[in-house]
């Protein structure tokens, strides 16, 4: 209520990878190792494994007969006493191990015979690269907190963003200053020399004010916020009647749209609508009247990073435009403090003391705010600049004689000027700016992380000396002391630990193929006529049940799946006959397998050179003796004195057969593809031609006119005319396709255009409404002297030279007088402007409207070579563009008589 009459993550952490031996190294190794392995099976373990020099039996010894030689058991084998004796520190064979040749490195690991490396820890072998805690980074979002209209941001900027989806923020925030010389002060004087005072004592003002904000604000989605808002004030001002003005229960309700993540890494926009209900003066209640809107577009750009790295800092800017009713709060009082003056005034305006006192402006206001933060963890130092650029939309006329002692108006600075017009307004000095340096403080790190509190102070840089009757004067300067609290309604739990190994894959399944589809493919077009394919035609299948195809823009549709058989297709087109067309699909032949290929046969070994020894008689296999008699191999087998012998290459005698090849894998049978069976369906174009029927009325009786005759323009220029049977109606056949004009003549009655669009293969239904030619003294057009007085004017669309069809009766009238006045044998139409808006726009505006007249006059029969159109734009205006009842006036058609017969 106003009262006027009664005194009232840390960022994200750094990524880890296990560093493996080098792969080519590996494979160096393995390759050495195996090419160094001998041909043939490994001894089993505890197998005898002797030394290189350690046991060398004389040639001829080990030659027992065939089949008479029995290995001993694993690890059981002695040799004779000092024939074979390992020294400390040599080589000690393991079980299932070989030992290596001369200058053979030890089997690499996963060979035969190979020790098993030590593996590393489980949780050493795949460390993933941490991620950024997803608990802290919404956190952080509780840094937000609402401004003065609800929404997230600063002061009075806002965020083009919010907290996190499931968090919500209440705030209170109180502002108060005191100052004196603010609204009446004498040592400060107007352009003309009046002394900014209240009153005719010429006293300087004490004044003083006190309110306070609460607003709540919500995020429940990602991309939306929601708010409201409770403004209450007071002020006091000792040289003010009454000296306490108390506004109390202002309420606003807000939406704010915004961009779920940031464009470019920096960058997020979004905007605002906010509505503002204000309570009356004098009682308790909003007024309608004096509701309120403000819409801003937002961006922001924030240099931080995930984790909180970055640079810390945020700016925002914010473009608005409020649609400000409170000047309707104060209407009655006004117009009933007018009553006491005799002047015939309509309304006497509130004094600024009363417009400071009640939040009062007369304007709508541009807004472009910006505002820069650093949002630190624990304290968030800001500053704001803020300017309100009024826009006149209500009209508002300031009245020089009625302005309250030392206000001036908007458009005029110096009543005192001797051209009020170019005088101009107060500029900058009259605009409410301020500057705002502020900080918010969140001291508490887990429990009541999201209190914070809140400090600021406005500076006012303008209209804090230079009052407009329009605009509430800005304070000199304003403390803001508050606290706010966000909550987040969502706990997010830790990660889960890292999940365990996938099992081992299943064995493959085998291949199922699937069944053969058949498909049929189309083409429409026109008949004899390929290229001419025709889109969007209704494709069915006599005798099945699946919805029917459009074709594509191509002219072509593919069924689904048929099962072999003849398909008869029926094919419709808007302008064309329907017709069918068949296909026959064939059935696929079943596929074929490959056959599979028979396993390689293994090469026999060969055989061995006499004196060998093998369990089936020969050297050289398993456990054996070496290829040459009393030698000692890698294997078991005896070599030369004092070595080990490579086994021999395959297919030489001692070598070991190879082992059997394993079978190669079954190949599966090869996918059969899909059987297309192509089809041509042509259509036969019917003409392409429509109709129009009319019915011609009186527009006043809604009675059909008889007679009437009736003119038409066909898309190709060529004229056609008919009259009207005894109801009106009258039809018009096989007329092209395209926009017609149509034009009605009957006695007695103005001549009546209108327009129609033939369709193909359709008729167009049409009404005519005629107007009966007004008498001479209800008559709109008259012709007096050199020009034609039109009573109404030609009403078009805003800055547009569409003519309105409130008009068409207007201009009927203006063709049916030239109609009746053959004498006038040239007549200029002129249009013009008034002052909004550039001047090169106004004079090319002013030229369409007068063209635009004249072609309407031409398609109503008045001969074209009578009409010339010439545009003014603002230079010929009837009066000044003050006022906007003026510049209606001023954007007119005249119709000036240039030649005329006698």
């Amino acid at each position: 209520m106003r009262t006027l009459e009664n005194a009232s993550f840390a960022e994200t952490r750094r990524f880890v990878a296990l560093t493996a031996l080098p792969m080519a190294f590996c494979l160096l190794v393995t390759a050495d190792a195996e090419a160094q392995q001998p041909f043939g099976p490994q001894p089993p373990p505890g197998q005898f494994q002797p030394q290189p020099g350690q046991f060398q039996p004389q040639p001829g010894q080990f030659q027992p007969p065939p089949g008479q030689f029995q290995p001993p058991p694993p690890g059981q084998f002695q040799p004779p006493p000092g024939q074979f004796q390992p020294q400390p520190g040599q080589f000690q064979p393991q079980p299932g191990q070989l030992p290596p040749a001369p200058g053979q490195l030890p089997p690499a690991p996963g060979q035969q015979g190979a020790t098993p490396p030590e593996q590393p820890p489980a949780n050493e072998t795949a460390v993933e690269p941490p991620k950024v805690d997803e608990l802290e980074e919404r956190a952080r979002t509780l840094l937000e907190q609402p401004n003065s209209f609800g929404s997230t941001g600063l002061l009075r900027t806002s965020y083009a963003g919010s907290g996190a989806a499931g968090t919500f923020r209440v705030s209170f925030l109180s502002d108060f200053f005191s100052t004196s010389n603010f609204l009446c002060d004498p040592n400060l004087s107007t352009a003309t020399g009046q002394r900014i005072t209240c009153t005719r004592d010429n006293l300087a003002d004490a004044s003083s004010h006190v309110g306070a904000f609460f607003a709540l604000s919500a995020t429940p989605f990602s991309f939306l916020e929601a708010f409201a808002a409770i403004r209450t004030y007071a002020n006091s001002n000792d040289q003010g009647k009454p000296q306490l003005l108390q506004v109390l229960g202002d309420t606003n309700f807000g939406l704010k749209l915004f961009t779920p993540s940031r464009v470019g890494s920096y960058f997020s926009f979004g905007a605002e609508a906010q509505l503002m209900l204000l309570n009356g003066t004098g009682s308790v209640g909003v007024s309608g009247a004096g509701t309120s809107a403000f819409f801003r577009a937002l961006a922001s750009a924030d240099f931080r990073k995930p984790g909180g790295q970055g640079f810390p800092l945020r700016v925002n800017v914010n473009l608005g435009y409020k649609v400000d009713n409170s000047g309707q709060l104060v209407r009655e009082v006004e117009e009933g403090r007018a009553l006491e003056y005799r002047d015939g005034r309509d309304r006497q305006p509130i004094s600024r003391i009363e417009r400071f006192g009640l939040g009062i402006n007369r304007v709508d206001f541009f807004t472009p705010w910006i505002g820069v933060e650093l949002p630190f963890r624990y304290a968030q130092p800001y500053v704001e600049y803020t300017v309100d650029v009024p826009v006149n939309r209500q009209g508002y006329e300031c009245h020089t004689g009625r302005v309250s002692r030392g206000d001036v108006c908007l458009g005029l600075a110096d009543f005192g000027a001797d051209d009020p017009q170019a005088a101009g307004g107060p500029g900058y000095a009259g605009l409410p700016s301020r500057l705002t340096i502020g900080t918010r403080v969140t001291p508490f790190s887990k429990a009541f992380r999201g209190l914070s509190g809140h400090a600021a102070v406005d500076i006012g840089l303008s209209a804090t000396s230079v009052f407009v009757e329009e605009i509430a004067p800005q304070a000199p300067w304003t403390v803001y002391l508050g606290l706010a609290y966000a909550y987040d309604t969502k706990e997010i739990p830790p990660p889960p630990p890292p999940p365990p190994p996938p099992p081992p894959p299943p064995p493959p399944e085998p291949v199922i193929l699937p069944a053969p589809q058949s498909f049929v493919r189309g083409t429409v077009h026109e008949t004899n006529k390929p290229e001419a394919v025709i889109p969007d035609a209704i494709v069915s299948i006599e005798g099945n049940q699946d919805p029917p195809f459009a074709t594509s823009a191509g002219g072509t549709f593919l069924t689904r799946h048929l099962e072999p058989g003849t398909y008869t297709f029926s094919v419709r087109a808007p302008g064309y006959k329907p017709t069918t067309c068949q296909a026959t699909v064939v059935a696929p032949p079943p596929p074929t397998l490959p056959k599979a290929e028979a396993p390689a046969q293994p090469t026999p070994p060969a055989q061995p050179t006499p004196g060998q020894f093998n369990p089936q008689g020969q050297f050289g296999v398993q456990g054996q003796f070496g290829a040459q008699p009393g030698q000692f191999g890698a294997q078991g087998q005896f070599g030369a004195p004092g070595q080990f012998s490579p086994p021999a290459p395959f297919g030489q005698p001692g070598a070991a057969p190879p082992p059997p090849a394993a079978p190669a894998p079954a190949t599966p049978p090869p996918q059969q593809g899909p059987t297309i069976v192509d089809v041509d369906c042509a259509l036969e174009a019917l003409p392409k031609i429509g109709a129009i029927s009319a019915v011609v009325r009186d527009a006043e009786t809604g009675d059909a006119i008889p007679a009437a005759v009736v003119r038409i323009v066909d898309a190709t220029g060529k004229e056609r005319t008919a009259t009207a049977d005894g109801k009106g109606a009258v039809s018009f056949r096989d007329l092209p396709l395209g926009a017609t004009k149509i034009r009605a003549e009957a006695a007695g009655f103005m001549n009546h255009v209108s327009d129609a669009d033939v369709r193909l293969n359709d008729e167009a239904k049409v009404s005519l409404a005629m107007n009966k030619r007004p008498a001479a003294r209800a008559a709109s057009v008259k012709v007096q002297g050199n020009e034609i007085k039109i009573s109404r004017q030609v009403h078009f669309e805003s800055d547009s030279a569409k003519i309105l069809g409130d008009s068409n009766t207007l201009l009927e009238e203006i063709a049916d007088v030239l109609q009746q006045n053959p004498k006038i044998r040239r007549m200029e139409i002129q249009g013009h402007t008034d002052n909004t808006g550039t001047r090169e726009r106004n004079q090319t505006l002013s030229e369409q409207r007068a063209q635009a007249v004249r072609t309407w006059l031409v398609s109503a029969g008045v001969d074209a070579s009578r009409l010339v159109a010439k545009g003014y734009g603002q230079d010929k205006p009837l009066g000044p563009n003050v006022t906007s009842a003026q510049r209606a006036k001023n954007r007119r058609v005249q119709l000036i008589i240039l030649e005329r017969d006698k």
